[in-house]
């Protein structure tokens, strides 16, 4: 018990940190829960439909009628079960999610003490317990605290199948990243990422290493399926959901709205009438995907083709921006406060990073800007201690785990490029906090390393 007592007292301080920002938002407040928990510009309140749908008319769709093929079932089906027992009521379901996020920090804890050691195990989770993004997500009706459980749960099981050479486990792993999926899509290419961690991870044992990805692979695909046969049924479009054209047809909108000096409405209701209108001419009505989905990638290659340079420019671009967005408006947003608004629309895409700092210093309020500030350090001093901890791995001719980790992140990083949201930096956090505690300890004097309740 007693060797345990440190980590109780951190999975306390998280549930007392999440807990307190909770109780400061007030989310039971009808007008919070209006205007910040369900905003109508978020996806929030698409969820939120999803799930009251679900329970009363046992639709999966946002008005009750039209069948919904843009989201994943898991989320809404988490959502309406509580609204199932407790009545519809968004706050009950964030109180869950901080419930569920305590229980993710001891996973972070599990998985950093099977990587590595107690002591970056430990800080790991402390430092997890602390994290802005986390906190305040905790306090949002998204997927991304509930699927960053589940993807957590799939790397301990995967891990823990690595070491113990566990084909059991290894397919256990599979469904989970499956059901993590189905919670949000971002994960449908990962197994590619896990594929090769088992192979580098498991040497000189091939058939081994054969049965391990055919279960990992099969159990993944099999948990994915009846989802993607209910679209094929319902829509005639096999597919785990029609958001894979979104993000790409989003940086056409952030393009033009730089070339024209249009705001993103108009752009984005300009492209939306040509889509539209070409759907009308073919005689496809809104409700069936995969012609639909077909019009919007076409309109996306047509782009590619002729700008693929911009188009690369702005993804990398939006991959910078996902590491160094800190969020601290969100915060800031949530606690009652106007962001003040410095970036005029038209600007989404080129910004003079310079000229923007002038602006948020003579513009923003002073909370706002102690709150940037204060989040800006917290990140900077975070990304050098997880760089100091990647070259510790080499330094220490750790070579597969550097790999691994940097190609978690290297993932994530590619595929939310396109929308450098705090929100999708979220499934790697653990991965560079877990380099960032290694970071750390690697600094500190050798002896501060011996301290018994950190052995």
């Amino acid at each position: 018990m007693d060797k345990n007592r440190i980590l109780i007292f951190i999975l306390l301080l998280a549930f007392s940190v999440r807990l307190a920002f909770f109780l400061g938002v007030r989310p039971w407040q009808e007008k919070v829960r209006d205007e910040l928990i369900l905003e109508k510009s978020g996806d929030s309140l698409g969820y939120h439909l999803l799930a009251v749908n679900l329970i009363k008319k046992g639709k999966f769709s946002f008005d009750g009628i039209n069948p919904c093929f843009f989201r994943t079932p898991f989320y809404p089906i988490f959502v309406g079960s509580f609204y199932l027992l407790f009545g519809i009521h968004p706050w009950v379901v964030l109180l869950i999610q901080i419930l569920i996020d305590v229980v993710t920090c001891w996973l972070i804890y599990i998985l950093s003490l099977i990587i590595f050691n107690k002591k970056i195990a430990t800080l790991t989770s402390l430092l997890y317990t602390f994290e802005p993004t986390i906190i305040y997500f905790n306090v949002a009706l998204y997927t991304d605290i509930f699927a960053l459980f589940v993807f957590m749960f799939s790397l301990v099981v995967l891990v823990w199948a690595l070491k113990n050479n566990n084909l059991l486990f290894f397919a256990l792993s599979g469904l989970i990243l499956g059901m993590a999926t189905l919670v949000k899509p971002i994960f449908q290419f990962f197994p590619v990422v896990m594929i090769i961690i088992i192979i580098s991870g498991i040497k000189n044992i091939n058939i081994y290493k054969f049965k391990a990805i055919t279960l990992f692979t099969g159990f993944f695909l099999l948990t994915l399926l009846p989802w993607q046969l209910r679209n094929l049924r319902v829509g005639g479009h096999f597919c785990l959901s029609t958001i894979s054209s979104s993000h790409p047809y989003r940086t056409i909108i952030r393009y033009e709205v730089s070339r024209t000096g249009k705001s993103f409405k108009e752009v984005s209701d300009g492209i939306g009438a040509i889509i539209k209108e070409k759907m009308d001419k073919k005689g496809i009505v809104d409700g069936c995907p995969s012609k639909g989905e077909k019009i919007r990638k076409k309109i996306f290659f047509d782009f590619f083709k002729k700008y693929w340079p911009v188009y690369i420019s702005i993804h990398i671009k939006g991959m910078c921006r996902l590491f160094l967005t800190n969020g601290s408006y969100m915060f800031y947003k949530m606690l009652g406060g106007i962001p003040t608004e410095i970036i005029p629309e038209k600007n989404t895409v080129d910004i003079n990073y310079i000229h923007r700092f002038k602006k948020y210093i003579t513009k923003k309020t002073m909370l706002e800007i102690i709150l940037f500030l204060l989040f800006s350090a917290l990140l900077v001093i975070t990304y050098t201690l997880a760089i100091v901890g990647f070259f510790s791995l080499l330094n220490e001719k750790k070579y597969v785990l550097a790999f691994s980790l940097t190609l978690t992140i290297g993932y994530f990083s590619f595929i939310s490029g396109m929308v450098p949201s705090p929100r999708y930096r979220i499934p790697v956090i653990p991965i560079y906090l877990m380099l960032a505690s290694k970071g750390l300890l690697d600094l500190l004097p050798k002896k501060r390393l011996s301290l018994s309740h950190l052995s």
